[in-house]
């Protein structure tokens, strides 16, 4: 038990943390408030992401990895993204496209947005917050790029008339 000293300042003499009685904690009210919060967050369908199946590229640092990324960038920039992504709503496939940054950017689809967005997200391989290299940098330039255009024309055609089921 905590006697204080007589010769102590009446405002010093309380007990140590403000005579608050320390008991073992309830495990129950813990796991409810869990178990709530699960509950509600399962309402929201999750985000499919998942890398944009059409790329292969070799390990980073490969002898054919800078070569890979150049021919990558060229294909890239010879495709009409407006006219892919209406190739792509054709098959039924609504998924933007996303570039590793700090975080996955879309462009076109702001942040906030990106957890209800339905159709998922095709992600380019080798993008990242650091490019190594010139090759990569114009790659990842040029995703970034062709995502723009091509998220646009999706999100202009759902808005317009849906993804066709």
């Amino acid at each position: 038990m905590f006697v204080p000293c007589s010769n102590v300042a009446p405002q010093l003499r309380r007990r140590p943390l403000g005579g608050t009685k320390m008991t073992a904690r309830r495990p129950f009210p813990v796991a409810i408030a869990c178990v709530l919060v699960a509950a509600c967050a399962h309402g929201q369908s999750p985000l499919h992401v998942e890398p944009l199946p059409t790329i292969h590229l070799p390990e980073s640092g490969s002898p054919q990895w800078n070569a890979s990324l150049r021919h990558v960038r060229d294909s890239l920039v010879a495709l009409a993204p407006d006219q892919e992504a209406e190739r792509a709503v054709g098959r039924r496939d609504c998924h933007l496209l996303g570039v590793t940054g700090y975080t996955l950017m879309v462009p076109g689809l702001p942040y906030r947005n990106l957890p209800s967005y339905a159709y998922g997200v095709y992600v380019f391989p080798a993008t990242t917050d650091a490019p190594v290299g010139k090759e990569q940098g114009d790659y990842q330039s040029t995703a970034i790029y062709y995502a723009t255009l091509y998220n646009r024309a999706i999100l202009q055609r759902l808005a317009d008339c849906g993804c066709p089921k």
